[in-house]
């Protein structure tokens, strides 16, 4: 979707010559010129917009982005932000918790988590891209990747809403999230705790299950499992 942004216009006042005799010998006056910097038109788009399973997994959404700059030369260089509605730290089962749930944030290499809170109503990742000129002038745009609750019409179509009432938002308000939203891509790395609680455990043993890593840990307290991907 295109961005905006605000512009930083510069004024500068010179003197210059008068052409009226009354002013005699005072033949100058100032004039007031403002030179403005427009800044980068940027656009941005994925070409995954909905992650469909409840998988865990994390899938690169095929984030692009463009900017222009008039006459002047394009930004090739863009900053990628990622928000979300679900915090990636908190259970999206019962004791079940993956995080973080974005990776890799930068232009055609980001990757979400195809994951949602089971008792909310889907997720929506809400990403910014900005990208700043050379005069300081920057300019974003927003996208975003939802993952419904369920593959219903209803629930898809819930989610796209909440997607485009966010962008729009976000849109508004130079590229920053509605209240409720999280920093995503910043929680610790975690796999699936199969239990919580205190636990006296020793160092893990890896085991290889597939293309997977397990790592199993003895342990005297309560159980706990965790999953390295």
């Amino acid at each position: 979707m295109n961005g905006t942004g605000i512009s930083n216009p510069t004024s500068v006042t010179l003197s210059t010559a008068d052409s009226n005799p009354a002013n005699n010998n005072n033949n100058g006056s100032p004039a007031t010129f403002t030179a403005s910097n427009p800044v980068p038109v940027v656009s941005a788009s994925v070409a995954l917009s909905s992650l469909a399973q409840n998988n865990h997994e994390l899938v690169n959404v095929g984030l692009v982005a463009m900017a222009s700059d008039g006459a002047c030369p394009a930004p090739t260089t863009f900053s990628v932000q990622v928000f979300g509605d679900e915090d990636d730290q908190i259970p999206t089962d019962q004791n079940e918790v993956y995080s973080p749930d974005a990776r890799d944030i930068s232009i055609g290499i980001l990757r979400l988590r195809a994951e949602r809170v089971s008792s909310g109503d889907g997720r929506v990742y809400l990403i910014v891209v900005k990208a700043t000129d050379a005069a300081g002038g920057a300019g974003f745009a927003t996208t975003a990747v939802v993952a419904p609750k369920s593959t219903s019409a209803a629930n898809v179509a819930s989610a796209n809403n909440q997607a485009a009432a966010a962008v729009a938002f976000a849109n508004a308000n130079n590229g920053n999230p509605p209240t409720g939203y999280f920093v995503i891509g910043d929680g610790r790395s975690s796999g699936r705790s199969s239990k919580c609680g205190p636990q006296n455990v020793a160092p893990p043993i890896p085991r290889a299950y597939g293309n997977r890593l397990r790592v199993a840990y003895a342990r005297t307290g309560p159980g706990f499992e965790a999953i390295q991907k």
